[in-house]
């Protein structure tokens, strides 16, 4: 973070580096602040409106994140459970969604179309798949500051 005083202006300027949900880089730049106090107001409302605003993930990333963490934890047959739950029954609907945008309704239809399916699953199953999404949903909470897990209410 770094204020500096246009002299010829007699403003103040903002810059600041901040890495976004993809681990990028990015710099940003704002100027024409009356005072220093402004600017450094901007730079942390910035920073904590960057740190809680999750619009800009999808479900995919979230997906993606979630299984490097289970490849460290996890053994060799039970990611390969989790990633046939994952890729079979929950990112075909969930896939591009931003994770902010998806609620309990949106869980509910999704569940319903599962219910609905032609290969009838069990009860025991669709639990298990209800599970995956919902510690899918717990690790962005735990990780990426979404605000809840919707597949746990």
């Amino acid at each position: 973070m770094a204020v500096k005083k246009n002299e010829k202006r007699g403003t103040w300027t903002s810059k600041i580096r901040y890495k976004d949900w993809h681990g990028k880089v990015i710099q940003k730049k704002k100027e024409g602040f009356k005072t220093k106090k402004e600017a450094l107001s901007w730079e942390h409302d910035f920073l904590e409106q960057n740190k809680t605003n999750c619009a800009d993930v999808d479900f995919k990333f979230l997906c993606a994140k979630y299984m490097e963490d289970c490849k460290v934890h996890l053994k060799p047959t039970t990611l390969e459970n989790k990633k046939n739950i994952i890729n079979t029954k929950i990112l075909p609907y969930f896939s591009d969604m931003p994770i902010n945008s998806i609620d309990i309704s949106t869980i509910r239809q999704w569940q319903n179309t599962l219910i609905s399916h032609e290969n009838n699953y069990s009860e025991t199953y669709l639990k298990t798949v209800h599970n995956q999404i919902s510690a899918i949903f717990n690790f962005g909470v735990k990780y990426y500051g979404l605000a809840k897990n919707p597949a746990s209410q």
